[in-house]
């Protein structure tokens, strides 16, 4: 479990496949998440079953977690951090949240939170993210938690009947030190 000012992000329960599916039924979470058409309920409740049967795993690779407000215990959205390399200690990492919670600063904390996971208690070198191109929102909230653009991505998506660019994004453990060595 991993705590922020607003947020806790915690392994999945069954009881959550509810408020997950409330998110990513909605087309506007799911236009550019990379899962496609909005979910259907059994796709919601699968989504749940297979996050907790990979937080069973060991070794343990996937970290898929709920985003928990603090304040009431509402799940508001999903995040992951994904094992890649163990040999290069790489991972990736993604989010989506509730339409409700867009422009408050929770993917950034959300974020911030996964990449203290990486990089404080994994000991992860290396943490990258994809994001559609068009997806500024959440281009903002990358560079925002201090990921630097490594690349673009031609026509890597199909989306809504067309191809999309996106942008790979990555951030470095010693970046990450050396952000939060200056931070009070």
């Amino acid at each position: 479990m991993i705590t922020t000012d607003r947020l806790i992000l915690r392994d999945f329960r069954l009881t959550d496949w509810l408020a997950v599916h409330e998110f990513c039924s909605d087309p506007e979470v799911m236009r550019f998440m990379l899962a496609g058409e909005p979910w259907t309920e059994a796709r919601s409740r699968a989504y749940v079953e297979e996050a907790i049967a990979g937080a069973e795993r060991h070794p343990r690779r996937n970290f898929w977690l709920a985003i928990v407000q603090r304040s009431d215990d509402r799940v508001i959205g999903s995040c992951r951090l994904s094992l890649l390399d163990e040999i290069s200690r790489e991972a990736d990492v993604g989010y989506g949240l509730h339409r409700a919670f867009w422009k408050r600063g929770y993917g950034t904390e959300a974020l911030s939170g996964l990449l203290r996971l990486g990089f404080g208690e994994l000991g992860l070198h290396r943490i990258s993210a994809v994001v559609v191109a068009a997806n500024t929102a959440s281009v903002r909230t990358l560079e925002r938690v201090g990921m630097c653009r490594e690349g673009q991505l031609r026509e890597k998506y199909w989306l809504e009947g067309k191809w999309w660019d996106a942008y790979l994004y990555t951030l470095l453990e010693h970046e990450w030190r050396a952000k939060h060595r200056s931070q009070p």
